[in-house]
């Protein structure tokens, strides 16, 4: 008996000290106050918000900074900041809910959902599946079409029926490239499926049953709302404020306005696996269906040496790759003057999200992989400084290559014909009209759907002007204008930028 004693005291003191050994084991982040200030003046960035699990519990949300560059008002757990493409999986998530109703396949075909979605690839319009909306997997252009709905008027049945209109890249299913408005046909399935718009439908069906009150799905939400960051740009060295962009119009791809409590709500509910009062939203097996490789990558040799990655892939809204022997699910987030990342590790049920409130300096990558490797007990990384020498070396690079084109320009010559020649409405099917009219002595282009693309046209060479876009947002590009048979210019060819759409695309001339 009284060995029987002596054990049971044992197991209950072995027992009473789990939780103990839980605490002593839980993440300090010590360093992380002292490391997040530094990297904040290092790169210029106003304000960050972050948030961590660990175990599948909240181990740290809060904020660092300031909401805007100039005011001491902080940035905390609350503050709203755009989340942009991190709405991709969330959307993908709410696919899953009517997957689980038997609703929807995952493979059914999407014209018998949207008949209107024509791709200019007829054989992919006809196959084109709901999992290949998901997944970058359709032929298209990474980013082809953006400015469709990037501020524009365009509403979201328009951008579908225009997408017909961009040229495919590759053959269907053949390559991945980025493709945010297959996102915006999934969120419209999922309109018609529910019978309330897209954005309706993710707050009843996820949002609020998570708890995430605070997210929102439109620009237009912010109205009244208090604590909200002020999305921020470097424009010519100097860290400027820039206004807040709609996107409504792509918002099944990037809409999303959430803070570092609402998206570490996310995250923990998705390594719990989706369980709330032990109850799941989405089935296990539809959830593994989100995270199962879809579509092959490629591995470069910074993904090796950064990450120690072997292998990477898109599943269902979410890029993925092996890390430390573990399974990692993460995506970035682009919006107008705000980056930020998510990044999970089921296996663990751990992971870290990261909003920041500057444009073209990204903070949210190294900081949630140095907060990561915290709560998987790793050896410490100086991810921040690792990623300083990246972001240096791309801007000397683009330095470079606009000096080399300096150097190439013909700095002789002069326009074909005098300036009023080049001034018209020009049309293209994809993006519409555009107008050029000359305004004291200078050329000006207008982009008629998307009232904020208007561009400076100053001569470089021969027909070809240099497009200062007004928006900040929009990088310098060259405009080339043609001349026919006849002496006439007749077209004018220009890509929008790197990141909204690098694709050329040709304009005609309307008219004489």
């Amino acid at each position: 008996m009284r060995g029987r004693f002596v054990a049971i005291c044992g197991l209950i003191l072995i027992l009473a000290a789990e939780p103990m050994r839980a605490i002593a084991e839980a993440p300090k982040f010590e360093q992380l106050d002292e490391d997040v200030r530094k990297a904040l003046q290092q790169w210029e960035v106003p304000g960050i918000a972050v948030s961590a699990i660990k175990d599948g519990e909240t181990v740290l949300t809060r904020g660092f900074g300031v909401r805007k560059a100039g005011d001491s008002t902080p940035v905390d757990d609350r503050t709203l900041f755009a989340i942009a493409s991190n709405t991709k999986q969330m959307t993908a998530t709410l696919l899953a809910t009517f997957v689980d109703e038997r609703r929807i396949r995952w493979d059914d075909r999407v014209q018998n959902y949207l008949p209107e979605l024509q791709l200019a690839d007829s054989y992919a319009s006809r196959e084109l599946t709901i999992r290949d909306l998901l997944c970058h997997r359709n032929g298209l252009p990474d980013y082809g079409g953006d400015i469709m709905w990037w501020g524009a008027t365009n509403d979201r049945r328009e951008v579908l029926r225009r997408v017909r209109f961009v040229q495919p890249s590759s053959s269907f299913r053949s390559k991945w490239a980025y493709q945010n408005t297959m996102f915006t046909a999934a969120g419209e399935i999922a309109a018609k499926l529910s019978g309330e718009s897209w954005d309706a439908t993710i707050q009843k069906r996820l949002f609020r049953r998570i708890g995430m009150n605070d997210t929102l799905t439109s620009t237009h939400q912010l109205a009244g709302q208090s604590n909200v960051a002020t999305p921020h740009m470097r424009v010519a060295g100097k860290v400027q404020i820039i206004d807040w962009r709609n996107l409504d119009n792509g918002g099944p791809a990037a809409s999303g306005i959430s803070n570092a409590h609402d998206m570490g709500m996310w995250i923990r509910w998705l390594v719990n696996e989706t369980k709330v009062d032990d109850k799941p939203i989405v089935n296990l097996t539809s959830l593994r269906e989100l995270w199962a490789p879809q579509m092959v990558m490629t591995v470069s040799e910074r993904d090796r040496s950064l990450y120690g990655t072997h292998f990477r892939a898109y599943g269902l809204g979410w890029l993925i790759r092996d890390y430390h022997g573990f399974q990692v699910l993460c995506h970035g987030g682009w919006a107008d003057g705000m980056l930020s990342f998510s990044v999970i590790v089921p296996e663990r049920k751990a992971g870290a999200v990261v909003l920041t409130n500057l444009h073209n300096r990204d903070l949210s990558v190294p900081m949630a992989y140095r907060i990561l490797d915290e709560c998987l007990g790793l050896p410490p990384k100086d991810w921040v400084s690792e990623y300083w020498k990246t972001l240096q070396e791309r801007e000397q690079k683009q330095a470079d290559e606009f000096r080399q084109r300096e150097a190439e320009r013909h700095k002789d010559t002069k326009p074909s014909l005098p300036l009023t020649e080049f001034a018209g409405t020009y049309a293209n099917d994809l993006y519409g009209p555009i107008d050029v009219k000359l305004e004291n002595d200078q050329l000006r282009l207008r982009l008629s759907a998307s009232p904020t693309m208007i561009a400076d046209l100053k001569h470089w060479h021969h027909d070809t002007f240099r497009a200062i876009w007004l928006d900040p947002v929009a990088e310098t590009t060259f405009v080339h204008f043609s001349l026919n048979e006849q002496g006439q210019v007749s077209e004018v060819k220009f890509p929008m930028s790197d990141f909204i759409d690098p694709s050329t695309y040709s304009y005609k001339r309307r008219g004489p």
